[in-house]
């Protein structure tokens, strides 16, 4: 009925792909989701012919970010806003999806030498390439992180810490710097190499490892110069 608009995309792990934005119904905007097989048909299995629509609480009403969580809910970002006034409400919401994780987890076996998992403190010298090696119980493809809505991966990634207490710095972002992952077959284990930064001497760091089935494995790092 009426518009339709898309502003947000998110790629599940499956290959779906949910968009977010906008539809017209009764005159009045409302919060919209979609999401579509990997070939760009409608999945019939999510919402009402692979649609979802629900009222935000204001008239004009729109998805702007999307996020998919551990569980496979969708988290969506975006206004609500009201027809007469035209002021705009902050709005999140949350819609049920399919779960990411189909059958038994990674079996992760922690980190190799040369690295120690959290709360352990890595000490390594910084703008260095450290070989991150880890086991998942045998080869299941590199495709194996989490991506954003272009495909790129979120993950591993590092953020600053406190070198005393360990404590993540809340205002920072996660940072993701050149990679490389390859499996050993003969070892049975994944082999990231990750590229630190110069800039990183005299500080400390934690790498996030997250991986598709929804858990997040860390190791803490002092660089020096």
């Amino acid at each position: 009925e009426g518009y339709a608009s898309a502003y947000a995309v998110v790629v599940q792990p499956d290959g779906k792909v949910v968009l977010g934005g906008e539809a017209e119904q009764a005159g009045r905007g409302v919060l919209a989701l979609a999401r579509l097989h990997p070939d760009g048909t409608l999945d019939a299995g999510f919402g009402a012919g692979g649609v979802v629509t629900t009222s935000g609480g204001g008239d004009l009403d729109a998805v702007w970010q999307l996020r998919l969580q551990p569980d496979g809910k969708i988290v969506a970002a975006g206004w609500a806003t009201d027809g007469v006034t035209f002021q705009m409400r902050f709005m999140v919401a949350r819609f049920l999806g399919t779960p990411v994780v189909e059958g038994p987890r990674y079996e992760f076996s922690g980190f190799f030498r040369p690295v120690t998992d959290a709360p352990a403190l890595n000490v390594v010298k910084a703008g260095r390439v450290v070989p991150v090696k880890f086991s998942l119980g045998g080869d299941q493809g590199l495709s194996i992180f989490p991506t954003d809505g272009s495909g790129q991966a979120m993950y591993p990634a590092s953020v600053p810490i406190s070198c005393t207490t360990l404590a993540p710095d809340p205002a920072a972002s996660p940072v993701t710097t050149s990679q490389r992952l390859a499996y050993d077959e003969a070892a049975d284990q994944y082999v990231y190499a990750w590229k630190t930064l110069k800039a990183w001497a005299g500080t400390c760091r934690q790498l996030t490892i997250e991986l598709n089935d929804g858990t997040a494995h860390t190791a803490n790092f002092n660089f020096s110069k």
